[in-house]
């Protein structure tokens, strides 16, 4: 039985594929070289004629995405740590999609030269809204080169843009100003995590009143909440992180 038209599945695909990246709704599903597409879910219980203040959590998803052969729905009731799918639901999706994909030579994840081409072709991280030391951390923590001009406490422009790539040698430019860091009395606004260390992202997260929980090691390549979001402190950010592979180690120390 379909339940839509070809062409209607081929303009929707981008779309569900674009909520399993690192600006979309469901990260933590992302499969690292294999693309997969869904879609997050966060329900408010309703019981007795009311909505409760208790939440079931989904992601379904189906991979590879280009050639679907899986799917899978990924049900939580109550969770204890968040209430958002894409967060609770998309890390057991990734957990279970990761070992499919190991048993099945059919999708079995190959993208030959890809860590070359990612150290060659390095992307600008969102650097915007940070204090300045916390954006000089950053970029230093990836061998990137700044400028820095104006005065104030926090970065207000950059150039190259976030997720834009530096090509070479490339400095960042960074302008400064003054920026509100807090919404209101006690709650803060999450800093931009990824690729900063643990202890980098530790101690930023500590001078924000804020707990970290880490998940791996080595440089972050996911948070949550996202960069820019409100909460209060006290709260917990997860991030998670991986260690460089010793090729990754050995171009850039050929680099420098």
């Amino acid at each position: 039985m379909k339940i839509a038209k070809k062409e209607t599945i081929e303009k929707l695909r981008p779309v569900f594929e674009s909520v399993v990246t690192d600006s979309g709704t469901a990260g933590w599903a992302a499969v690292e070289g294999m693309k997969i597409a869904g879609k997050t879910g966060t329900a408010q219980k309703f019981v007795d004629g009311r909505y409760t203040n208790d939440y079931r959590a989904s992601f379904a998803g189906f991979f590879p995405a280009e050639d679907p052969k899986y799917v899978m729905v990924v049900l939580l009731d109550e969770p204890r740590t968040s209430f958002y799918g894409g967060f609770t639901a998309g890390s057991i999706f990734k957990e279970i999609a990761t070992r499919i994909a190991g048993l099945d030579s059919d999708v079995r994840r190959t993208y030959p030269g890809q860590q070359l081409a990612d150290i060659e072709h390095r992307v600008a991280p969102k650097v915007t809204g940070l204090p300045r030391s916390s954006a000089s951390r950053l970029l230093s923590g990836q061998n990137l080169s700044y400028r820095v001009s104006g005065s104030g406490s926090h970065i207000v422009s950059q150039e190259p843009d976030a997720g834009e790539k530096i090509i070479g040698n490339t400095s960042v430019t960074l302008q400064l100003g003054n920026v509100d860091e807090e919404a209101r009395e006690g709650y803060v606004k999450i800093p931009e995590l990824r690729e900063m260390n643990m202890r980098q992202a530790a101690a930023l997260l500590r001078e924000k009143g804020l707990d970290i929980e880490m998940v791996g090691s080595g440089t972050i390549y996911n948070q949550f909440p996202l960069a820019g979001e409100i909460m209060q402190k006290g709260r917990t950010v997860t991030v998670r992180g991986r260690a460089r592979s010793m090729q990754q180690v050995s171009i850039l120390a050929n680099q420098n």
